[in-house]
């Protein structure tokens, strides 16, 4: 259940957060995989393709749980056109000239920013050493360190 304080506890919480690792281990083979169809086809062909794919895989959940209403509809097509649409064509544009390596690790500083942002948007708090204990805030931190310092930009 959630708390006032933006915390989850409980079983709900340990079901997300598998949730959220299984979908980061997606995130990283779609990286190096879009990274080996982008030498085949266009940014904007592969993003027809992701947003094709999952607007079917979204449609079918939506359908089978009883969830897809057109009441909201509008305002959840301009949030789809956001992330992932615009993202994911950024994503796809970078990825097109950049290693996959070099991607991820730049993509590692998305758990980073999305932690700042939920604690300035949306007034989250995180506990006591929050910030030391995230383990994606971590490992967003140290990939870019060692990205910068890889590049000679660590004073950048």
């Amino acid at each position: 259940m959630a708390t006032h304080d933006g915390t989850t506890t409980g079983i709900r919480a340990r079901v997300g957060e598998l949730s959220i690792l299984i979908s980061a281990a997606v995130d990283g083979v779609g990286t190096t995989v879009s990274v080996a169809a982008l030498q085949a086809v266009r940014p904007a062909d592969l993003l027809a393709v992701e947003l094709g794919g999952a607007a079917v895989v979204l449609l079918g959940a939506a359908a089978s749980t009883g969830r897809l209403h057109r009441r909201g509809a509008g305002r959840q097509l301009l949030l789809g056109a956001l992330v992932p649409g615009l993202a994911f064509l950024l994503g796809d544009l970078g990825l097109a000239r950049t290693s996959a390596s070099n991607g991820s690790l730049l993509l590692a500083a998305e758990p980073l920013l999305s932690v700042l942002l939920a604690v300035v948007v949306l007034r989250e708090r995180l506990p006591g050493r929050g910030w030391s204990r995230s383990p994606s805030a971590s490992r967003a931190a140290r990939s870019w360190r060692w990205s910068l310092a890889s590049t000679g930009r660590a004073g950048a």
